[in-house]
């Protein structure tokens, strides 16, 4: 829970695309949490998302000074030791798996046909191990597909979260020239005041001394 009616920072933005919202690392929202009528993009510079009085999301300026909430990312060589032992606990269940369903066929076998002769076991037990292995090679082959497709999604979350890096920084410079070109014409207007003031002044000084001589 965020106790403060300040925003706080989630990560979310839609600087690459206007109402395509995503995370910092390229994901598309898969949750939202909106406060009514939100997001609005306010003023067409509203690219960020922040939790804004209580839970509730709001679309705010990115250059916005906030909160932020953080997320703890694993680091790669313990997101692969986890894949690893994750592997590797699932080869053991499926050697279990098969080992326990070749015996429950041997005993099946048994049931029906009686006592299997040395030859028949050793048939029964050639064709098992036959099938046994078809299927591990297959379960092997789906398991690399899977992690070929896991490699390229990270590729192309990176890729985005490059790309929303560059939107956020680049909408950051135009938002610190708009403010720098903003604050020059407000210098330039006082100048002009002053120079008028001083000018208005030097005038009913000359008015004055005229009229005193």
């Amino acid at each position: 829970m965020v106790h403060t009616k300040s925003p706080v920072w989630i990560g979310a933005n839609d600087l690459l695309e206007e109402g395509r919202w995503m995370w910092t690392d390229g994901t598309i929202l898969a949750y939202k949490n909106w406060h009514k009528d939100e997001p609005n993009n306010f003023g067409g510079r509203e690219d960020c998302g922040a939790l804004w009085n209580g839970m509730k999301w709001n679309d705010w300026f990115c250059s916005s000074k906030a909160y932020y909430i953080c997320e703890k990312r694993t680091s790669t060589l313990e997101k692969e030791n986890k894949q690893k032992e994750l592997e590797k606990e699932q080869r053991r269940k499926t050697a279990e798996h098969f080992i326990a369903k070749r015996e429950a066929a041997l005993k099946r076998e048994v049931l029906l046909k009686g006592k299997m002769t040395s030859e028949e076991k050793a048939e029964f037990e050639t064709r098992w191990a036959e099938r046994a292995n078809l299927k591990a090679k297959s379960l092997v082959e789906q398991k690399e597909r899977e992690q070929e497709e896991a490699k390229k999604e990270a590729v192309l979350k990176v890729a985005a979260e490059k790309e929303a890096k560059k939107a956020h920084e680049a909408r950051v410079r135009e938002e610190q020239r708009a403010e720098e070109e903003k604050e020059a014409e407000v210098a330039a207007d006082k100048e002009a005041e002053e120079a008028a003031a001083a000018a208005e002044a030097a005038a009913q000084e000359e008015t004055e001394a005229r009229e005193r001589k």
